[in-house]
């Protein structure tokens, strides 16, 4: 676990570092956390090998879906910086429904793909990925957070 917790904070140091100065482009930085994600999800699973062909099968068409979600949470926080600090509150109110939206969409995505991984697989395979996702996703989600001014 202290594995996962220093690559988690290196990488989403990253990200948060990516958010201040821009200069690494959006593309390659969503390529290096695919990849790093994948490394922390494939360190804490501890598949067998019967078992890993078919999770990540299972994790990357997960993994395609959760792409569009994001993009979708990427173009929110671009609309909203965009207009910063004066948000109208049409945008605001969009903003409030569109979190909503992608909050639902997220957790309704991880609890499709496991209900699929303990079918195929093991119900315990599904519930270490969903903690893994979660708290991956979490770090991520507090790491580009943090460095998101609050509406005024």
């Amino acid at each position: 676990m202290k594995k996962l917790t220093v690559m988690l904070v290196a990488v989403f140091g990253m990200f948060a570092l990516n958010a201040q100065t821009g200069d690494i482009d959006e593309r390659y930085l969503e390529l290096l956390i695919q990849s790093e994600k994948r490394t922390l999800i494939n360190d804490g699973m501890a598949l067998t090998p019967e078992q890993a062909p078919v999770f990540w099968e299972l994790y990357d068409a997960y993994e395609a879906e959760f792409s569009s979600i994001s993009k979708k949470r990427m173009e929110m926080l671009k609309s909203y910086a965009e207009v910063y600090p004066n948000v109208p509150d049409e945008l605001a109110n969009s903003l409030v429904q569109d979190m909503y939206k992608v909050n639902t969409q997220v957790y309704a995505l991880r609890y499709k793909y496991a209900k699929k991984m303990s079918k195929t697989i093991s119900p315990q395979v599904a519930a270490r990925w969903m903690q893994l996702d979660d708290l991956i996703n979490t770090a991520m989600k507090l790491s580009l957070n943090a460095e998101i001014p609050l509406v005024e």
